[in-house]
Formats: structure tokens, sequence, C-alpha cells
């Protein structure tokens, strides 16, 4: 049987063939005598409108709207449509172009598969086809150009991709593409995308910072477009920094910093200590030996050796392994242990306790062949008669040694103190109350009987309103009959002056009574002195009490002079306290006795002020229970007074 010759690649086919079986070309040539392997045998037309008739066509077609026929093969159009007019091997070269994982490396396999006689698709070129960047410092960076061009027609697309060495060779000023587009190995680096009509440029950055000095560096970017593929290398030899300070001036490996360290280890030491080395360790790239904490002087040396891995560490034990001893409650002890080794080296360690009545007072350790841990038990802060807590420590190349602690408490704080549940919460609210009321019962001489009074009448007397002899506010009591509410909350109402004046006496000419915010200021002034002179000198009384128990009775004029300040300010803190709580009886007095005071009703005053404070005692007590300063700071110092003065009541 005579065979067809294929007029594209020259191969023998069967008679019967129509189609190569080799390229896709037609044999036969159709009537008319034109060749006709070159035509579509059904128009195929574009989303944009464009419709192609030869492969010809549809070849310079998918060049030119390459993303719309990269989304037509990847959904599967272009395999049915060839399927379907009868070209089964081009419907599976675009099948199998589908499994590309790259959309634009899979177009361009299945556009070369086509039978088009001419192609004038575009073409890739690249310059500069690699990087040989020479030697280059630890720290330094560079940047560099990239240029792409299109040498045929249409637009170049595709993607970039940086392939190896990510870690020092970046893209820069470009927009990457998206996580899953471009190129196959995507993930692996960074993508930028490639169009170009004619010629696209794109900046590189060599960042040096981070990486390892001491090596050769390779890296590889990959092209790919539907102009061509092209692999673009670079290269570079990455030099470390010299240490910059003598003795160990220049020297550019770890392995010659230990090295120039086993010749200067006391001058090496201060360097290791400021973190100076460290530092130098990082501006090149490498990982610092040493983790946790940095010991000191010659340890700082040895430490260093052990970390890499240049000196074995010594064994290294704790002695005694366990303490045991006995103190009382509120007196903090002071011991020590030894952390030594057999071995002619330094020992050195980080300590740390497990329980807070464990204080360390050493937290880092060092000396030679055996260094001192020195530690402190304060009991008040346990919770309990028998504490029981550990001393950790990390010593030589991160060897773990436990000391245990335990310690028998005798005596204890006031039971008050222990307990639970509602009751035990309840205590130190009660202790605050009971101290407002002590402070209130304490002023009643002071301040109801006999400093009202007298701020009374010397505020009537600056506000130009002398109180009279046998007037009612002269009498006992008598300043209860006051319009207290009206006048500590500054009404703008006058005081009536039958208040001030003998009933039986004619009212002065002019008398119409006195400003209630006048008279408001000056009975605060002078309630404020009277309060203040009264109360400062016990500041200075406990100064002295408290320089005397301390030992110190040389000390005892300055403790008179810093209590006395103290008790000053605190006096008049308390005052102005003192007036801003006590509006609270005058109110409910208004309401339950307007107008009304006498010797009787005076004692009924002094109950109620009582009653008032104790209750403002229990509302700070409860708010201070509910924040952790509060209760440190004022709560709990207050129980610990009450509960030590009446340990079986509270």
């Amino acid at each position: 049987m005579p065979a067809q010759f294929c007029p594209r690649c020259q191969r023998a086919n069967p008679e019967t063939a129509v189609f190569c079986y080799f390229d896709g070309a037609e044999l036969r040539a159709q009537a008319g005598g034109q060749a006709s392997f070159h035509r579509l045998v059904n128009d195929f037309v574009f989303p944009s409108g464009r419709r192609c008739r030869t492969f010809d066509e549809f070849s310079q077609a998918c060049y030119d709207e390459w993303v719309s026929a990269r989304d037509l093969l990847r959904e599967g159009v272009l395999r049915q449509f060839f399927g379907a007019s009868g070209r089964t091997d081009l419907a599976k070269a675009a099948q199998d172009s589908m499994e590309q994982a790259d959309p634009d490396i899979a177009l361009t396999s299945f556009l070369g598969a086509l039978p088009v006689t001419q192609a004038q698709g575009p073409k890739l070129d690249i310059n500069p086809r690699r990087f040989i960047l020479g030697h280059l410092l630890a720290g330094e960076h560079r940047n560099l150009e990239l240029v792409i061009t299109n040498q045929g027609q249409g637009m170049l697309q595709g993607t970039l991709t940086v392939t190896e060495g990510s870690d020092w060779l970046q893209l820069e000023g470009v927009s990457p593409l998206p996580q899953g587009e471009g190129l196959g190995v995507r993930g692996t680096g960074q993508h930028c995308a490639i169009s170009a009509a004619k010629e696209q440029k794109i900046n590189l950055r060599v960042e040096t910072r981070g990486v390892p000095a001491g090596q050769t560096f390779g890296a590889k970017l990959t092209v790919v477009t539907n102009g061509g593929v092209v692999e673009i290398l670079a290269r570079m030899d990455l030099v470390a920094q010299p240490f910059p300070k003598s003795p160990l001036l220049g020297v550019k490996t770890p392995r010659e910093m230990a090295e120039r360290m086993r010749k200067f280890p006391k001058q090496a030491g201060p360097f290791l200590e400021s973190g100076e080395i460290q530092r130098w360790f990082t501006s090149n790239g490498w990982n610092y030996p040493i983790q946790g904490p940095q010991t000191k002087g010659v340890a700082a040396v040895q430490q260093f050796f052990e970390a890499m891995g240049l000196s074995k560490p010594p064994p290294v034990q704790a002695a005694p392994p366990e303490v045991r001893f006995r103190c009382n409650y509120g007196e903090p002890a002071r011991f020590q242990i030894a952390l030594q080794t057999p071995a002619k080296k330094w020992v050195y360690g980080a300590v740390a306790s497990d329980q807070p009545w464990l204080k360390v007072l050493t937290p880092n350790v060092s000396g030679p062949q055996q260094a001192s841990v020195a530690f402190e038990v304060d009991p008040a802060q346990g919770n309990g008669t028998f504490l029981e807590g550990k001393l950790q420590i990390i010593a030589n190349a991160g060897q773990k040694v436990a000391v245990r602690v335990l310690v028998e408490v005798a005596g204890g704080p006031a039971r008050s103190w222990r307990g639970s549940g509602a009751s035990a919460r309840l205590r130190p609210v009660l202790a605050v109350a009971l101290v407002f009321l002590a402070l209130r019962l304490l002023l009643v001489p002071l301040v109801d009987f006999g400093g009202r009074s007298a701020a009374v009448r010397a505020a009537a007397a600056r506000a130009g309103q002398p109180v009279a002899s046998n007037s009612p506010l002269a009498e006992a009591g008598g300043w209860l009959q006051l319009p207290w509410p009206g006048i500590l909350l500054g009404s703008s109402a006058p005081i009536p002056a039958t208040f001030f004046l003998d009933n039986a006496s004619p009212r002065p000419p002019g008398s119409d009574g006195v400003s209630a915010q006048e008279f408001r200021h000056y009975y605060v002034n002078y309630l404020f002195r009277t309060i203040v002179l009264w109360t400062w000198w016990i500041g200075a009384v406990l100064g002295g009490f408290i320089a005397v128990i301390r030992g110190a009775p040389a000390d005892l004029p300055w403790g008179i002079v810093a209590g006395a300040a103290a008790g000053f300010a605190s006096s008049a803190t308390f005052a102005c306290v003192f007036l801003v709580v006590e509006c609270v009886p005058h109110l409910v007095w208004s309401v339950l006795f307007s107008g009304q005071g006498n010797a009787g009703l005076l004692f009924v005053w002094v109950l109620l002020c009582l009653l008032c404070w104790t209750v403002f005692g229990i509302v700070a007590g409860l708010v201070s229970s509910l924040f952790a300063p509060l209760r440190t700071l004022f709560l709990d110092p207050i129980h610990q007074v009450v509960a030590s003065i009446l340990p079986r009541r509270l």
C-alpha cells in the first residue's frame, strides 16, 4: 500500500490517513488543489470576540490574549473544542498540558503541539544571564538590575521566581504574585509577574544581614514565560566583619575568637559581660553559643569555651544538697550554700527559687572551683509552720542542680489571719469598721463637745453676726439647730439672724441674716485647724518612739522632727476626709431632727455619727477587698494591727 508523506515532517503515513500521525498536519488537499492542513474544522471564537479560522490565527491569538487563552486551557475549553473537531491528538495534547502545575508552562507546551506554518509569538531575552558578586562584607547590601526583553511579537508574559537563595537575594519594587500562582515551585521563593511588550526592568536586592559569614552562597532565579524559560545564577563570597577591639582585634571566625580568648582570658571577660561579642556574632549571622544568663569575669570565658564545645564542663554539685533549720515567725534568716566542683575549673550558675518566702540574694554566681549562693527565708510570706522549697541552679553547660530547703517556723501570726470561707473574708472588713469607729469616738470630746460650738461662734463673728450670750446657739448642742445641709452644700440662701440673736431682743437695723457660703468658709477653716492642732503631735511621739525601740537614741531628735512632719501631713489629710464624711450625719439629722438641738439631743448626734462612720468603714473595707493593691496597702495592714491587739475578738 503506497504511503503518504507529511508536508511538514516528511514522515510516512498510511494511504488512508487524513492527518499526520506524528505532528497532526492534514495530509490530503481539498478541492481546488489548495492545502487545507492549516485550517480549523470549526472557527474558534475567543471571549473578546476574536474569530480564528486557521491554526496560525489561533496560535497568534493565544499569544496576543495570553491570559484568556491560559484560562481556557485550564478550564478544559480547548480540550473539548479539539475533541469535538475530531483532533483527538490536539485534545490529548491539551489534556497533557493541563497536568502542568504552572499555567504559563502548560499553555506554552500546548502551543508547541499546534500544526502551524509560522510562529510570531514573543521571544524571551535576559540581561545579564548571571551575577558574580565576588566578596561581600557581612551586613552589606547591594542593589542589582535585571532587564527582560521581548524580541518577538505580542505580549511577553510569565513569572520570575527566586527559587534558591531567597534568604539573601530578594526581589525589590515589584508586586509579588499571590500564593499559588505562577511557577510550579511556588512557595519556595519570591515571585513577581512578567508582562512586557518590549522591555521590563526588575530590581534585586542583596541583603546579607543575618546570613552566616565565611561561606560561599549561590542563588537561582527562574524565568518562565510564553517566550521561553531561562535560569539565572548568582553567587557571592560572604566575608566576616573582624572584631574591632584589642586584644581581640581582627578576629574573623568563632574558632579564632576562642584561640585569642585563651591567650587573653582576663581581657576577654568584659567583652562577654557587656554583650559585645554576642553582638559581633549577630552581625556576622552566627548563632551565639551561650544560652541563658551570661556569667562574669574569667568564668565567662570558660562558659564560652564550654558552649562552643571546646572544653568539657566539670561536674558540679551543691553542698549541702539539703538545708534544714528553724526560725521564728516574722524574723527573716539568711543562709549560704556552696556550688562546687572537684575539677580545677571555674564554676558558675544562675539561681532561682520556686517559693515567694525563699528569696535568692545572689542570682548569678561564679568562682574558682567554688561559688557561694546566698538566700534569705522570710517566714511571714509562708503559709504554715513547716515550709518547703527548692533552689534551682543552672550551672556549667546547662547542668541542673536542685537544693531542698526545709524550714520549721516557731510562733506565727495572730489566728485572725487563718481560716477560710465567708467569716475569714469578713474579718478584715470588720477590722476597718472598728478602726473607723474608734477614730470617731476619740474625736467626740474634741469636736462634738467643744470644737463645733467654738467654730460656729468664731465663724459667726467673722461673718459680722456675733452669737449673743443667750441665743439658741450659745446652749450646749444648740449648733445642731442650724440648717447644715444648706450650709455644707453652699446654698445661696442666708442663715436667719434669729439663730445668732437673743429672741427677746429686737433685731438690729439692716440685719437680714448671715451668708451661708461665707459662714461655711470660716466654719470649715476653724474646725480644720482645731483638728490639726490637737492631733499633729501624735506623729512626733510615734517618730521618737520608733527611733528609741530601734536602738538609735542618737536619732531621737530626727525621729521627732520626721514624725512631726508626717503627723502634720496625716492630720491635715484626716481633717479633710473628716469634713467630707461628716456631711452624711448632717443630712440624716436634717431629715430626722430638722431645726432641733440641745444637750440631750447632742448624745443622739454622737450615736448617729458613730453609726455613720462604722458604715463608712464597712464600705471602705468591702471596696478594698475587691482590689489587690488596696487590699495589700490598706486592708491587710489595718487587719494585722487590730488582730494583734484583739487576737481573741477578731
